[in-house]
């Protein structure tokens, strides 16, 4: 397991992808891992709804890297959003509905 950036913990611009049960969060904290990815397992914010209680947050910078591996080994997303803080709240834009799987190569970093 890679050791996670501390930044990460207090950025205010990131994403968040959220899946349709805690199983698909599990399995995908569990690849990341893996993979050696920059990415923290958090409650879904609420200004997000989700089937899961479960998200992960991760660099904007990472989405589509991090969104092609979890469709690759087929991990359900239920959606990506796009979070910025703005004083006291957070704003959530969906950058992606739904992840279709599609086969990619990858390799351990």
């Amino acid at each position: 397991m890679a050791p996670v950036d501390e930044d990460l913990y207090s950025v205010e611009h990131y994403c968040v992808a959220t899946f349709e049960s805690t199983q698909h969060a599990l399995r995908a904290e569990m690849l990341l891992n893996w993979l050696g990815c920059q990415f923290i397992v958090i409650p879904t914010p609420r200004e997000i709804t989700a089937d899961c209680g479960l998200s992960i947050k991760m660099r904007c910078e990472e989405r589509e890297a991090i969104q092609e591996t979890l469709a690759a080994h087929r991990v359900k997303v239920q959606g990506i959003y796009e979070m910025a803080r703005e004083s006291k709240h957070s704003r959530a834009v969906r950058v992606l509905a739904e992840i279709r799987s599609k086969r990619v190569t990858l390799e351990k970093k």
